[in-house]
Order: structure tokens, then sequence, then C-alpha cells
């Protein structure tokens, strides 16, 4: 006879299929046993109106995980069916679980509470009779099936107030509902169920056997004297009678699949999925990962095969599935990870933990130890705060080394940090509020003390370790060494130092905002931060309470300004007379705005302190939206110039410009210096927000006013003695910010030292050059080079002549980042441009000239490749943000970043693939087409027409 195992995978099984329902569902059936008497006598007294009335069962899903909430989702009631007198109680309702499978994980469980009423002089109270819980997944992760016998532990003994009172102590007291007293009972009961489902192979005797079984079922629970709840656990609504093993497997992103029918298992592509997790791998799981095997893994060694694999696991980038082989693999070989590559294998070890089993988490602290004292920087634990990351370990461990950082770096990325709150335990962040200490000196103090006391406890054997807590309880709070966490951190931080506290009151508070694409449970969580924060600068020092009345002001002014520039926007005049209309505002309120105690720091840029508004240089933009050009006055009489925009969400401009100026600073840390413009955005709201203004011309107008750069920067910037007619200073900006960086000896690869030019240069000695000068003498200026790999890199779209500015000092720089992660409104965009002016004054595409422009933009993409897991974790962590074109499909968007830096591939083939990019973008047609007709129709209502138009010529010239 052949025998074939058929089951199905939690993480396959959605909410429904084909419209019929896969959820969970519960069949609560009837109680035995009930006796109300029992119950009459409340705190020692008896009350014949106790457990009065109605009798009903309340359910809720739980979570059996280390935290001090254990209820997960509402509470919910079902009544009986017949009196509460009769025995038994009939029930007969069924209830579905809210939670798809693929959402319910193995530590998810059922409580079930039988509830009455008293009535006292006090009036009618709740009386909670008898509860227990049950996990959803039996010891061998299968979800259950068929009929269980549930015990009710009686609650009189225990004063609790409401139904959450009652599911913690529950899960306290271990008030299993399985009858594990009751040998005969639970063991009656265990085989039932298995002939149920069809466990057994059918005989003959099976009905005179069952005749005799289910008498002698009620004759125990009769004569235990207990209560017991009758469930029935079915695989759905839709299909009651299907008892298929769904066995518990983590959920993998990114696959779908198919249900067929109702005879036929899901279909999945093995080759997209990585090894599943069965029953049958628990006990090799239990063998390999227990406390006998520290010392053994400590001595393995990776031959070359498996190192080649275990760099290829670390090296896999943010995202990536670990299978359960590959997890075991990192696992066995976690200490020669921790000592070869500290930093790179941190996430992935991580990850290879199971969570669920407390003698792997005490293991993981265990190594955690001696990894925090490893080379660690702080933006390689960056992705330990994102969604994959959820128990206190990895994030406390990560914020531990985040206290290592400068005030400058944490500013980097202070949105992400915020963002990251997403992710916390939510429940323990409204219940502290706690306002921390500034420094965190007794804060450093208690962490170190708990550290060493684990270093001392180092040495002990690993056993002795392990039984300081009783077998298979769960890491408590008190037993995790590092013992600030993110909330902690951010506050702490910004009482530290104004400019942080400016910048994280405003992110709070736009995340909090009423009009921020967030639910609303995460508002409350945000809003719970924000206070706490106020809260800790207000009790502080004189200095911190100014820093409170700083940021409050800020609101007035920013809702002030908000309300005046609507006034503005109201009036149907056209532009004209809306300026002088602001203009006026601004004489007769403008005072107002910012008549506070002290100069009021901008938020901007908080170094820059605001005495007053200029309302005779006011204007608005020709822009749809009309954004109003600010000049703010401080008290010295220095000018800062800004951009006040309503109706648009900045919040993508202000991600993009921030992860611009990263990667600026990465550059420079590896001797690139580009000179960018990464201007500052804050937004205030998702519908309006500030933008530095800097001073520049956009390139349509250059080249259709002066004709070419070089002229232009002649007349902002002359100098008669030097060759070109232009300052040195302002053309090594302009050459800065046309290319990527090297050192002097790149000039005799770029400018042949024989040529007039290259003399000049030689004898000038620019401290760096970017690319070939003859970007200077460009006719018809292209897209320049200078942000060319981070507009790559990012995905950056509708790039034309109008969104690139120049300043007078030669600084190139970009604006409007509508548009990025592949997504461009022009058709067949090229993913790096170049015009074809641009290629013919490099001498044409055959060059060397141009072969070392090449090799200049490979060098600074291979640069930042090195560091893209820093950048992916940055666009993972604000995914939930709502930002639209990373909402759109934020697995999508890492993707589309992923295959970007081309991380699945060598060194080698990455830089030979960008090249070819490069190359690619000469044959590019179109771009020139749009280009031409964005210049002459850039406010026509028919550009789209004539673009599709020019397109089909494009198209005949080709053929």
């Amino acid at each position: 006879m052949e025998l074939s195992l058929v089951c199905m995978h939690s993480c396959d099984l959605r909410e429904e299929s084909n419209g019929k329902s896969l959820l969970p569902h519960i069949q609560i059936l009837s109680l035995t046993g009930f006796k109300p008497e029992d119950f009459k006598i409340i705190n020692g007294q008896y009350n014949p109106l106790a457990c009065y009335g109605e009798v009903r069962v309340a359910y809720c899903i739980t979570r059996h995980f280390p935290l001090t909430m254990h209820r997960f989702g509402p509470w919910s009631e079902i009544l009986p069916t017949r009196d509460n007198n009769t025995d038994p109680v009939l029930f007969n309702e069924g209830v579905e679980i809210g939670l798809a499978y693929c959402y319910l994980y193995d530590y998810y469980g059922i409580c079930f509470v039988l509830c009455s009423t008293y009535t006292d002089s006090g009036g009618v109270h709740d009386q909670y009779l008898g509860g227990c819980y049950l996990r959803l997944y039996n010891s061998k992760k299968v979800f259950r099936n068929a009929m269980y016998e549930l015990e009710l532990h009686l609650l009189k003994d225990f004063k609790l107030k409401t139904l959450d009172d009652v599911v913690e102590c529950v899960i306290e007291h271990n008030m299993d509902g399985k009858p594990r007293d009751l040998k005969e009972l639970n063991h009656l009961l265990k085989m039932k169920r298995k002939q149920t489902r069809g466990e057994f192979v059918g005989t003959s005797m099976d009905q005179k056997t069952l005749s005799v079984v289910e008498p002698r079922i009620e004759e125990l629970k009769r004569g235990s004297g207990k209560m017991f709840l009758r469930v029935n656990f079915e695989f759905s609504r839709s299909y009651p009678s299907l008892y298929v093993p769904v066995v518990f497997k983590y959920r993998v992103s990114g696959v779908s699949v198919a249900w067929i029918t109702v005879d036929s298992m899901p279909t999945v592509d093995e080759n997209q999925l990585p090894e599943k997790w069965n029953p049958y791998d628990e006990m090799y799981f239990k063998m390999t990962r227990n406390i006998r095997t520290i010392d053994v893994d400590k001595q393995r060694i990776p031959n070359k095969e498996t190192l080649e694999r275990l760099k290829a696991l670390i090296e896999s980038g943010y995202g990536e599935v670990l299978s359960e082989k590959d997890g075991d693999l990192i696992w066995q070989f976690r200490f020669y990870l921790a000592n070869k590559f500290p930093e790179t294998a941190l996430a992935t070890f991580l990850l290879s933990v199971r969570w669920q089993y407390p003698e792997q988490v005490s293991q993981a602290v265990e190594l955690l130890r001696s990894w925090s004292s490893s080379c660690v920087s702080p933006e390689a634990v960056l992705e330990l705060l994102t969604r994959t990351y959820t128990h206190p370990v990895c994030r406390r461990f990560a914020v531990s080394r985040l206290r290592q950082a400068s005030d400058e770096d944490i500013e980097l990325y202070l949105y992400q940090l915020v963002q990251a709150l997403r992710y916390e335990n939510q429940e323990e962040i409204l219940r502290c509020s706690k306002i921390p200490t500034l420094g965190g000196e007794s804060e450093d103090e208690n962490e170190g003390d708990a550290l060493k006391k684990a270093e001392g406890r180092a040495g002990e054997p690993s056993s002795s370790r392990s039984l300081s807590r009783p077998k298979g309880s769960p890491l408590g709070p008190d037993d995790i060494p590092w013992k600030t966490d993110l909330v902690t951190f951010l506050i702490r931080r910004g009482r530290g130092k104004f400019r942080l506290a400016n910048y994280l009151y405003w992110f709070l508070q736009l995340e909090a905002h009423e009009e921020t694409p967030s639910s609303p449970e995460v508002k409350v969580v945000f809003s719970h931060v924000l206070k706490r924060f106020m809260a800790a600068l207000e009790c502080g020092s004189e200095e911190h309470r100014a820093w409170h009345s700083d940021l409050l002001n800020q609101t007035k002014f920013v809702n002030g300004l908000y309300g005046l520039l609507m006034r503005v926007h109201e009036d149907s005049s056209k532009r004209l007379r809306k300026m002088e209309n602001l203009k006026s505002l601004l004489r007769t309120e403008g005072d107002s705005l910012t008549r506070f105690e002290r100069p009021l720091p901008f938020p901007v840029d908080p170094n820059f302190l605001i005495a007053t508004v200029d309302a005779d240089s006011a204007t608005l933009f020709k822009s749809t939206t009309q954004p109003a050009l600010l000049s703010l006055v401080s008290p010295e009489g220095q000018l800062y110039r800004v951009i006040f925009k309503i109706g648009d969400d900045l919040r993508q401009d202000q991600v993009v410009l921030q992860m611009i100026r990263l990667m600026d600073v990465v550059l420079k840390k590896e001797m690139f210096d580009l000179q960018l413009t990464p201007y500052i955005v804050l937004a205030a709201s998702c519908r309006h927000g500030f933008i530095q203004f800097v001073k520049g011309v956009r390139l349509s107008e250059v080249n259709r006013e002066e004709g070419s750069i070089l002229k232009y920067l002649q007349q902002r910037a002359p100098s008669v003695k030097d060759p070109l007619g232009l300052q040195p200073k302002v053309l090594e900006a302009y050459i800065r910010s046309c290319g990527e960086s090297r050192l002097f000896f790149w000039i005799d690869r770029f400018i042949h030292p024989s040529t007039p030019l290259g003399q000049y240069l030689i004898r000038r000695k620019f401290p760096s050059v970017r690319i070939f000068l003859s970007c200077s003498f460009l006719s018809d200026p292209g897209n320049e080079a200078g942000y060319c790999v981070m507009t790559y890199l990012l995905g950056v779209g509708d790039r034309h002549m109008d969104n690139i500015m120049l300043t007078p000092e030669g600084q190139l720089f970009h604006i409007d980042f509508s548009f990025i992660l592949g997504y461009d409104p022009k058709l067949m965009a090229p993913e790096v441009r170049l015009t074809k002016d641009m290629i013919e004054a490099m001498g044409g595409a055959k060059t060397p000239t141009f072969n070392s422009f090449v090799n200049i933009c490979v060098t600074a993409f291979l640069s930042l490749r090195r560091h893209a897991n820093l950048f992916l974790t940055m666009l993972s962590l604000v995914q939930d943000a709502g930002i639209k074109d990373i909402a759109r499909d934020p697995m999508k968007a890492r993707d589309f970043v992923k295959e970007r830096f081309c991380l699945d591939e060598t060194e080698e083939r990455a830089a030979h693939r960008f090249a070819s990019r490069i190359f690619d973008s000469i044959k590019a047609i179109v771009p020139e087409v749009m280009e031409r007709i964005h210049t002459v129709l850039q406010v026509s209502w028919f550009c789209t027409f004539v673009e599709l138009f020019a397109l089909s010529i494009c198209e005949n010239r080709r053929h």
C-alpha cells in the first residue's frame, strides 16, 4: 500500500478563494457541569443575586509571547439558546476567527471566559465564573481541528475587574483548557479527535467502540465536578468537514498562491519558496540548537564551499527571505560569523533565531553581549529597527549601538528613526509615561551594570546559566541587558541638542497630524510620544523650558502663516493681485506672526532666528499651487529665503533629498566631495510645508537667454586674468557639481596636458577635477553628471531642463522629485540620460574622454553600492508612511533599488551593467525629442498629443 502525506501551510491560506471563506471557524456548542449555586458566594458572603444574569461566553484571540498585554483584538460574546438552569447549557453558535491562517502565528491562542452578573448595593456588576486558554496550534505546529472539551478553571478566588484582567490571569496561572489532570479523559478525547480526522485506519469495531467511548467521556466529565466547554474547530465556514492538516509556516513575502478547487491543494511553485518547516523537523531542531551544542559550535570553521554560501547569505541585502536550511547554517557558524564578520552578519544571525523558543533567545542574548563590543557601526543596526525585527532584544540592542552615533549622524536618519516607532511594542509605549533623564548617566550605569553582571556570568558553564530561569519560560524585561528603548533614546537625544529637538518635534507632529495617512492607532502612538517629549522638556531645566516654549511658538507661527496664505489663495484674482494681497496681509498681520518673547528658531533651520517677515519682497510663483517665496529677517538683519507651499505633499521630496544628502556624506568619507546642494525640505503636514530657497536659474533659461552655461557664469563671475574669463572658484564649483570626484592626478586622464586648458588647470592646481571640462562649453546643456548616479539609483523621473538649476556660484542641483523609483510621466525614458550635445562636446561616444567619464561614474556607483544595505534599510523604514511612490508598492520599491544596485551580481558585472546603461542612453532618440517638445510647449494643453505624435515620427525614423 502506497502512503502519501498531504498538508497545507498556513502561509498559503488567505481570507478567501473563489468567493468562499478560508477563515478558521469554531463551533461553540455546549457547557456541562455548570451549577449556578456554586457561584453565590461574593466577597465571603452569600448573595442570592449572584450569578443571576444570563450566562454567556466571552472569547478573544491571545498572543503567548513575552508581552505584558496578551489580548489581541476585541472581545466577543455569545449567548445560550436555553435557560441557564439546564445542563448542558447549549450555545450552538459558530464564530469565525477574524484573521486568516497566514496571519495566525504559532504563538497565537484563544481565551474563553464564562461570564454572568451579580447585583449588590452598588448596582449590577459583571461576574467572571471560569476561564481557560488554548493555543491555536498544537505541539506539532498543526492548527487544531475536530472536537475539544475545554476545562473552565474557576476564577472566584481572583479579584478580577475586567475581561482583560481575566485573560492575563488565565495565561499567568497557566489555565490550559485541555484537562491534563484527568488523564483518561484527556486520552479518550485525543483518540476521538484522531479518529474524526481520519488518522486511524477504519475497522468494523469503530461503531461499537464509539458507543462505549461517548458515555465514558460524559461519565468522566460529570464525575470530575468541573465545568467543560465543548468547542469544535473547523477548517472554515465554507469547508467545515475538511480535515487536512494546516502546518504553521512563516509567511513568505511576494509569493502568491492560487486555490484551485475544494478537492485540490493550493498550488505553489516550490522553486519560489524556501524549504518548508514541518512537524518532523521539530526533533532535529531541538537537538541541533540546544545548550549542549554551544561548545561544538564555537569550534566550527567553515570549508571553502560553506564559507562562500555564508558570505552570499550575509551580503544578500535587506528583505531577503532566510530559509530554514540557511537559518540552520547561520546558527551553526554564529560564533565564527561574530568574530569574522561582526557588522555584516549581525542582521542575518538575528533572522536565524527562532524567537518563540526561550532557550534560543537566551543563547542569542549571550552572543550579542560579546557582539556589542565588536566593530558594529550605528548605521549597521538600523536594519534591526525595521518591521522584520519585532523582538525587544533586537530593537534594544540596536538602540544601544545608536547611542554611540554623533548628533550629526542621528540627524541624518532621524526621520527614519521616528518612522521606526511604528514597529515598536505600541502597548508598551502607551503604557509608559516616564520622563527620561537627560544625558542618561544613570541609564548608562544601569545598562553597564547589567552587562558587567552578564560578563561575570560568562565564565559559568552554559548549563548553570540556563538554569537561572525556569526551562521554557519567556525572557522577561529584566533579563534583557539593554534597558533603553527607542522612545527613551529619541527623547533623551532630543533633550541634548535643540537642533535634534526641533526636527524630532516636527517629525512627530507630522505623523500625529490628522491628515497624515496612518491608522488611528498609529497616530495615537505618535501623539503619546510627542506628549512625553514635550513633558520631558517642560519638566527639565530652564533651558529646556525655553525650548518647550520655542517649539510651541513655532507651531503658532506655521499655523498663522498657513491661515494667512490660505486667505490669499481663496481669492480668485490673478497672481499679481494675489501678490499685492499677500504683501498687504504681511504688513498688517506679519508682526503678530513673530510676536514672541524672544526671536523664534526657524523650523527648517533652527540655527536661524526669526525677528520678522519682510513683506515687500514676498511673491508667488507661477506654478499651479502658487507657493509663496518669503524672506525671513533675523535680529541682525540677515535674510533667510524660504518657499512656503500649500496643496502638495512634500514628504517625498523630503525623503529623496535626505537620501541624496546621505549619499553625499558616504561619498565624502571615501574622498568624493561632489559639492552637491541638497537643500532642506520640511513637511509640516501632507498638505503644506517649507522648501529652502536656493538662488539659481533653470538650465532652460540659461540656454535660452545666454546660449551656454559658460557665458552665464562669465557674466556672474568674470575674471580678466584667467583664460576662460571665469573665476577659478566658480569654475571649480561647477566642475565638482557636474560629476564625481577623484584627486588631482585624474586631470591628465581627462584633459591632455599639452592643451592650453590642460596647462592652465595644472598651473592652477585645482584640488579635484570631476569630469572633462568640455561640459563647460555646452551650447545646449544636458542633464548634469554630478547627480547622474544618484538619480539613477533612486529612479528619479521627469528630468528636463526646467527642474535642473544652476547657481551663480556654478553649482548644479535638482528640484521637483514628484516621480521616483522608476515612475516617470515621459514615455520610454532612459535609465541614464545623456543628451546629444553633451556627447558631442566630449568628442563623441568613442573618444577616450567619454570613456574616462564613464569610468568615474562607475567608480562612484561602486562606492555607493558597498553601502546598498543602508539605503535599502532607510527606504524600508518609511514604507508604511504613506509616501506616494513608495506606498504604491513597498516591495516593488525595495526591489527597484536592489535591481539598480545589482546586488545579485558580482562587483565586476554590476559595474559592466551600469556602464552599459550609460552607453544605451546614447542611442535614445525619444528623450531628445521630448526635451524639445517640453521647451516649446511647456504649458500647452496639447502636450500629450504632440509627444505621442513625435514618438510615431521617431519610430518611423528608426525603421
